[in-house]
């Protein structure tokens, strides 16, 4: 059976603290909201548990006394238990992000594809959650601020970037993909297909002056109706079905 990405990511953590004679739980590993008690309990017996994880259950009992195991027992035994509470909270983080849509090159080959970062810049207001959409510059249709990649900026920072310029919109970044879309802008590209990769941004800020102010035109509403605002199907998925809290913060 194929391995999955968080298996492979506990695997190679267990051989790296276990080395430096660390515990998982005291080197930032944090469960995020919605992850009941009894689920961290379930987590320690998961059957997805990693290989080693595993062995170190089997393997790390008492010694030949009976007098209750070596302390460097005891610590693997630790190692193990709290790895597979890790593999457990990657497992239901990547479960709770919205399905990604198949995506759509209609123009274009394979090899032709460009890629951008965009930010869903969010808020809650009267207990609601509220998406802002801007408008493109030329066809004025309803979008989500976005641009190209950024020297030096992780694809975070670069959405957030674009935010600002684009919408007048700052807040807190997420270094979490919510999926990506494509579309094409054949002015700068020559019909390229571009796939769209979408950032959270928490508005923290409305800004009443920003450097596009006066080519777009900036709107607050719900999911709903921002998805049925959008042109991509794939983005309007990723807008219907946005939920903060599964953010994991």
């Amino acid at each position: 059976m194929g391995r999955t990405f968080a298996q492979v990511i506990v695997d190679c953590t267990i051989v790296q603290r276990a080395q430096q004679g660390d515990h998982p739980m005291r080197f930032g590993m944090v469960l995020p909201h919605g992850v009941l008690p009894r689920q961290r309990a379930a987590a320690s017996t998961s059957i997805h548990a990693a290989p080693a994880a595993r062995a170190n259950h089997r393997n790390l009992g008492a010694d030949k006394s009976g007098r209750g195991g070596c302390p460097r027992n005891n610590a693997l035994r630790n190692v193990s238990h709290s790895l597979d509470v890790m593999l457990f909270v990657v497992e239901t983080m990547a479960k709770r992000l919205a399905k990604q849509l198949p995506l759509k090159l209609r123009t274009g080959g394979k090899t032709d594809v460009r890629a951008q970062f965009a930010a869903l810049c969010w808020r809650i207001k009267n207990d609601k959650v509220q998406i802002c959409l801007i408008t493109s510059r030329t066809q004025q249709r309803w979008i989500i601020p976005k641009g190209w990649p950024m020297h030096k900026q992780t694809p975070a920072d670069a959405a957030a970037t674009e935010a600002y310029e684009e919408a007048g919109l700052s807040g807190d970044t997420f270094d979490i993909c919510l999926g990506v879309y494509t579309h094409n802008t054949s002015a700068k590209v020559g019909n390229a297909p571009i796939i769209t990769m979408v950032y959270p941004l928490h508005v923290t800020h409305v800004h009443s002056k920003w450097p596009e102010k006066h080519q777009r035109r900036r709107k607050w509403m719900s999911t709903a109706k921002a998805a049925k605002k959008l042109t991509e199907p794939e983005l309007k998925h990723l807008v219907a079905t946005f939920k903060p809290h599964n953010l994991g913060r």
